[in-house]
């Protein structure tokens, strides 16, 4: 057991390096605010917090293994830093701000890699979580950013994010049941990520936004699924999904609403490129819609503005959509880049220019 003690004048701390806990570890704070600090420690059975009254200022477990589960309650910061969890993280308490950087969580294991469900913020970033039922359920009252981690191998919900101000970048999601599913009443940002081989949805959100510049292929459903306000759907590759390459679900509530759906890509999807479940939208423009089985699109006429070329990707089959430079789409007038990646192979053509040779007067040539 680890039981803080007061100190007259001092908020408490309490700190451990590098010992190896045969047993559990339980952690008990029901007496006054402290300060909690592992580093470089081998929990060999887990932690367990059994605190009933929660007053812990702040928990932080740098460098240590956890073989079995984590579960801690505090009052302020949870931070893990470099830390290996063979198994699962549960943080309680509506006043958490959740911390976890640079972490691999090993499964197979049920249950979620990290959990919290009721946390004042949760940041996620540069983590690698495989084989859970679900990579991460998360909710921030203030705040989620969820960073460069790679998901893999979940029987669920890779990332799963609920809360306000919600920011999903940069991740690659693997083989899952779906990839990220999010929700807000505030703001929420889905961009740059990458997401494959999901048996259901690739992305599923609602209220986003901004969802932008990601790669989605391989899933079994749609790839990429937007309802309620969105403001923009950009810059997005969606490829060889079972379903349809864009599914869009949008409603405006007040006049000042709009919505860009520009710059994506649908292609070689098993239903349509695009499907439209309610047909609201500002501005459609430079999409490429090709080689869907069902058609360009679904539920509102194609625009105009809207392609149905071979984009000419570097490898689809392998999952390389980067643009060929001879693609049709890599320098499309008017439209900037089209899709989330740019020209990744292919010959690019070299300026030369010629410089004309200037006689003098003494015979010397310069050029």
């Amino acid at each position: 057991y680890v039981i803080p003690a007061p100190v007259v004048g001092f908020l408490p701390r309490f700190g451990v390096s590098r010992l190896r806990f045969e047993s559990a570890v339980y952690l008990r704070n029901d007496e006054i605010p402290c300060l909690m600090n592992f580093s470089g420690c081998d929990f060999r059975a887990g932690i367990l917090d059994l605190t009933e009254y929660v007053i812990t200022t702040q928990i932080e477990l740098q460098r240590c293994r956890i073989e079995g589960s984590a579960q801690l309650l505090v009052d302020g910061v949870c931070s893990l830093g470099s830390c290996v969890v063979n198994g699962n993280l549960v943080v309680g308490n509506i006043d958490a701000r959740l911390f976890v950087r640079g972490c691999e969580f090993n499964g197979p294991a049920l249950g979620p890699a990290i959990a919290a469900l009721s946390a004042q913020s949760c940041t996620i970033q540069e983590s690698v979580i495989r084989a859970f039922d679900l990579g991460m359920i998360v909710y921030g009252e203030d705040s989620v950013r969820v960073e460069g981690n790679v998901v893999s191998e979940c029987s669920g919900t890779g990332i799963l994010a609920n809360g306000n101000h919600i920011t999903i970048i940069d991740n690659v999601v693997r083989d899952c049941r779906t990839g990220v599913t999010a929700q807000t009443y505030t703001a929420l940002a889905v961009t740059q990520n990458r997401v494959s081989g999901s048996r259901a949805f690739g992305i599923y959100v609602v209220n986003a936004d901004v969802v932008c510049s990601n790669v989605v292929w391989g899933c079994g459903l749609d790839g990429i699924h937007v309802g309620g306000g969105p403001r923009s759907v950009c810059h997005n590759t969606s490829c060889l999904n079972g379903g349809s390459g864009i599914e869009a679900e949008f409603g405006f509530s007040s006049s000042d609403e709009y919505l860009r759906v520009i710059g994506n890509i649908g292609y070689g999807n098993g239903d349509v490129g695009m499907e439209w479940l309610t047909p609201n939208a500002t501005i459609v423009a430079c999409n490429d819609w090709f080689g869907n089985a069902m058609g360009a699109v679904r539920g509102r006429a194609e625009s105009p503005e809207d392609f149905g070329v071979n984009p000419r990707f570097c490898d689809a089959a392998v999952g390389d959509f980067r643009l060929d430079s001879a693609s049709p789409l890599a320098d499309a007038p008017g439209c900037g880049q089209i899709g989330a990646l740019g020209v990744g192979c292919g010959v690019t053509a070299t300026l030369v220019q010629r410089f004309p040779a200037i006689r003098v007067s003494d015979g010397v040539r310069v050029f």
